[in-house]
């Protein structure tokens, strides 16, 4: 189930991640330093946000969620970390 909607959220990312790449990379051609300065920034943390989601994600999903076990005994620390607090 999670392999067959992975590249659905790829797809998404990578749209998401172009238009708003678009959208401020556009700053990086503006005259005042601090609004190229703001740009650099923005656009190098998009890019890192793109290679963290189509490289190390699908990593730790195949780790954690391997084999049927593995999930159930994820799933339930999840379910008990996150309802304890």
């Amino acid at each position: 189930m999670v392999e067959n909607e992975l590249p659905v959220y790829k797809v998404s990312v990578l749209l998401a991640s172009i238009t708003t790449f678009l959208a401020i990379g556009t700053l990086i051609f503006a005259k005042h330093p601090a609004l190229r300065s703001i740009a650099s920034v923005s656009v190098l943390g998009i890019f890192t946000a793109l290679v963290i989601t189509f490289v190390f994600y699908p990593t730790i999903f195949k780790f954690f969620l391997s084999s049927e076990d593995l999930k159930k005994g994820f799933l339930r620390l999840v379910c008990v970390c996150c309802c304890t607090r």
